[in-house]
């Protein structure tokens, strides 16, 4: 990720198209872990705000620096970059909503 990218042809470093995400991911699990700390993340309600502002949080760093690394519009990026993965997110955080609040229950016997 830090490499220059003139070693790689581009394909690393800040010109890596998807460093955006990877920013976004950063920010995200350090927002969700300070939620998480203060029980976000024991009730299933709870849970699927702080999984979806944990999304958000991704897809608004990475959609708009993928558009600015491929020379994308804002549209195709989010086309490209957001669209095709909302489905799977959205499966993902269905699971996890049931499953971890149903974990913590466990934990507390």
């Amino acid at each position: 990720m830090a490499g220059m990218p003139w070693f790689a042809q581009a394909k690393s470093g800040a010109a890596l198209p998807t460093l955006g995400y990877i920013l976004g991911m950063l920010l995200a699990a350090t927002v969700v872990g300070a939620l998480a700390r203060r029980g976000a993340d024991r009730s299933m309600l709870r849970t699927a705000g702080t999984m979806a502002l944990g999304s958000a949080i991704i897809y608004a760093v990475g959609v708009p620096y993928l558009a600015a690394a491929t020379g994308m519009s804002l549209t195709q990026a989010v086309a490209a970059g957001l669209t095709p993965f909302l489905i799977g997110d959205a499966l993902k955080a269905a699971l996890a909503m049931g499953a971890l609040p149903t974990a913590w229950k466990l934990l507390d016997r």
